[in-house]
């Protein structure tokens, strides 16, 4: 396996800003991130190209293991300690992609919150710029919502879409 790639768009300078960023609550404590970004301090930058991802089993959706990069902070402590106490804690992951309308003005693209997460996976790794990334891999075991704001057609401010929500213990839309 190769090295790991830097995958966020600012550097160790605090140029830029990522784009995408994780709430993490372990048994309702939010978990310290590392965000500088208005609105978002208590997040966690991350890497995660997909805004959603369910595959179609016999009984209803069936979620895929959903993996973030993110980078190391104080706060990374907690994650550790929750993965190695086996990963079954009350965790719950809200992940943000931000976007730019015409005018300039970020929003949240795209906001998923899974309930009920399981910890499957930790990786420890430095990227390209020499930065320590953690790879975390989860699945939700109670609940999924999805909330959309996509373009008008317009041109106008971007359109609300959901929130969807889904139990995955009841098998149904809530």
């Amino acid at each position: 396996m190769g090295g790991v790639q830097s995958t966020f768009s600012n550097s160790s300078s605090g140029t830029g800003y990522s784009k995408e960023f994780a709430k993490i609550t372990i048994d309702g404590s939010p978990v310290k991130g590392n965000s500088k970004e208005d609105g978002y301090t208590d997040y966690f930058e991350v890497h995660n190209p997909f805004a959603f991802h369910a595959l179609m089993g016999t009984v209803g959706p069936v979620f895929d293991i959903i993996t973030l990069k993110l980078k190391v902070c104080e706060g990374s402590e907690k994650l550790l300690s929750c993965f190695l106490d086996g990963g079954h804690k009350d965790i719950t992951i809200e992940i943000v992609r931000k976007k730019k309308d015409p005018n300039n003005k970020s929003y949240p693209y795209y906001k998923t919150t899974y309930t009920g997460c399981h910890l499957y996976d930790m990786l420890l790794a430095t990227d390209g710029n020499d930065e320590l990334v953690m790879d975390m891999s989860f699945a939700p075991t109670d609940k999924v919502e999805i909330e959309l704001q996509v373009p008008a057609k317009t041109g106008d401010e971007p359109k609300k879409v959901g929130p969807l929500r889904y139990s995955i213990q009841e098998n149904k839309k809530i």
